[in-house]
């Protein structure tokens, strides 16, 4: 399944391209769980109202985060489908939903035939950039990494293919909004994609996760997103991810260095009696 990411487990890693990008502000995520909230508090009462103080602020300053948590295993579902068509295999949602399900508490309690009127449009919109668009696929969930020492970061590609002949990398957006040419984030993606695009080799490992070998990856002449709405409309967007994001990437990746180290303490700070407080 799309999702698994050995690095992960391993505390010598270094920092995934998401947890570096991570770092960056942004602010439509905290009026995002504050709607989410406000929407849960005002259609939802009866499952709040009545609990304790404590139990009832818990239950509402968690609802958010189910609600992404959801949304983040339909984009997981969704990504499996696209893994299994680059394999030139048949899909079956079923046994997507199933395998999703047996490992989460939290689409357990999601009737089956919720998760499929919301899969299925979203899978068709996929189906219909494949016929559309005929990508040739090369790689898909690849591991790639960037071992350059103080500036090293690793992470996993969804998709490298040719599009008109045109070799490209290729990453999968998905969203539970039905505004069609909203819910960009630009910035984020570009970088992310020039991370992916700039990876120095490809990480493959063996049956077991413990062992892994290098290998080199081909270029490519551009970067696109496949940006997939909840109702099945999904838009193709050539974005820029050249030296000029790779570089602001590397940036990036100084200052997340910096945040997790030097960043923690005061610093070597210089006693001169001008910052001695007196008394």
């Amino acid at each position: 399944m799309p999702g698994h990411r050995p690095y992960a487990k391993d505390p010598a890693s270094p920092p995934s391209v998401t947890q570096v990008i991570g770092i960056l502000d942004k602010p439509g995520l905290s009026w995002g769980a504050a709607r989410e909230t406000a929407n849960y508090a005002v259609h939802h009462q009866p499952r709040w109202v009545d609990l304790p103080v404590s139990d009832a602020v818990t239950t509402l300053y968690r609802h958010h985060r189910g609600v992404w948590d959801h949304r983040a295993l339909v984009g997981t579902a969704l990504h499996e489908i696209n893994a299994q068509w680059c394999q030139g295999h048949t899909v079956s949602l079923g046994s997507i939903v199933s395998d999703i399900r047996e490992k989460s508490p939290l689409w357990q309690k999601v009737p089956v035939q919720d998760l499929y009127a919301e899969l299925v449009p979203m899978a068709n919109g996929l189906g219909k950039f494949w016929k559309e668009a005929r990508p040739e696929s090369i790689s898909w969930e690849e591991v790639v990494r960037y071992p350059v020492p103080g500036l090293s970061y690793i992470g996993t590609l969804d998709w490298r293919a040719k599009i008109n002949g045109q070799p490209l990398i290729l990453d999968l957006k998905t969203t539970g909004s039905k505004k069609h040419g909203q819910g960009k984030y630009w910035d984020s993606w570009r970088l992310q994609l020039a991370a992916y695009r700039y990876a120095l080799e490809g990480v493959v490992y063996d049956a077991t996760d413990q062992e892994e070998a290098t290998c080199q990856l081909p270029v490519v002449s551009g970067a696109a997103i496949i940006h997939l709405y909840v109702d099945g409309h999904v838009e193709f967007h050539p974005v820029s991810a050249g030296p000029a994001e790779h570089g602001v990437f590397l940036s990036l990746r100084k200052v997340y260095g910096w945040r997790k180290a030097e960043g923690q303490g005061m610093g070597d700070v210089d006693m001169t009696p001008a910052l001695v407080v007196p008394g």
